[in-house]
């Protein structure tokens, strides 16, 4: 499925698609970014990539725009995938029918916004997506994925509990903290400081802006990579973040010498990709939730 907006709404889709939509509805689905192009600058962009996968709800008519529709989404059940999966790999087309005579993907197929995906696809996506903590959930050493995958070896089918896997809190957690810690290349954004332990991994950790109680989705758009303390802080609603990324204080609550360690300017030390930039709905919920203390 073509993806959703960036704040979550719900996806358009086309008249013509909507029987293919309605199947699925009450299941998971995968999101994909198909490449673009600036006609004025001749410059390609997009991923041309699946990246993450929700469950559908319901699917109903467009409120604004005759003839077209939207797919309801269960935002808590967003996640993005640990990495983008790209619609090839070494065995081919993860949709085996995408592939055109002439070789390369088809254009006919890749323009279609909704898409039957068989469960066998589903699963070798998701397993492309998430192997790596996927494979960690694997118990049982007659379980395929108790073997190590390549991204461009990935088995034709798996069995449903990789679904179970998915949805489960550990796995959604381990994916979510990658794609954040990855997105603020390990840097805290209240502090601008990167630590590195003995061990040569870094001192960060991925803080949910709207959090998980609150039905908050696994998207890189709702996180902040923090120190440990400064987690703390955020997840208290004592620190709070303006929609042009300033970085607000409860002044009274938190200790200056704390308060010593903010990033000089007093904005978010942000990712380069805009794309993984916090949304303004999760920051205004977060400020929402925490006027008091935030002393809005």
């Amino acid at each position: 499925m073509a993806p959703p907006s960036q704040e979550l709404e719900p996806p358009a889709i086309p008249g013509r698609f909507i029987p293919t939509a309605r199947r699925c509805v009450g299941d998971f689905v995968v999101f994909y970014e198909p490449s673009t192009l600036d006609e004025a600058r001749r410059i390609k962009g997009g991923r041309t990539a699946y990246f993450g996968t929700a469950r559908v709800t319901d699917v109903i008519p467009d409120p604004e725009v005759s003839g077209w529709w939207r797919a309801l989404i269960d935002s808590a059940s967003y996640v993005d995938f640990e990495r983008p999966v790209p619609l090839k790999g070494a065995g081919g087309y993860f949709e085996r029918d995408m592939e055109s005579p002439r070789g390369g993907a088809s254009r006919g197929k890749t323009g279609v916004s909704v898409r039957n995906l068989e469960d066998s696809q589903y699963e070798a996506i998701l397993a492309a997506g998430f192997h790596e903590s996927l494979l960690a959930e694997a118990e049982q050493p007659d379980d395929p994925l108790s073997r190590k995958y390549e991204i461009d070896d990935i088995p034709a089918s798996f069995e449903r509990p990789i679904v179970q896997r998915l949805v489960s809190r550990p796995v959604r957690d381990r994916a979510f903290a990658t794609a954040v810690q990855d997105a603020y290349g390990a840097t805290c954004a209240i502090t601008g400081i990167k630590v590195i332990n003995g061990g040569g991994r870094a001192e960060i950790e991925a803080a949910h802006i709207k959090s998980v109680e609150d039905k908050g989705p696994d998207t890189v758009r709702n996180g902040l990579a923090l120190s440990r303390t400064f987690h703390w802080l955020f997840d208290r609603g004592l620190i709070g973040v303006s929609d042009d990324y300033q970085i607000l204080v409860a002044e009274k609550y938190v200790d200056p010498r704390l308060q010593g360690l903010i990033h000089p300017n007093r904005k978010l030390v942000l990712p380069t990709d805009r794309g993984t930039h916090p949304h303004p709905q999760f920051l205004r919920h977060h400020r929402e939730k925490f006027r008091e203390k935030l002393g809005l």
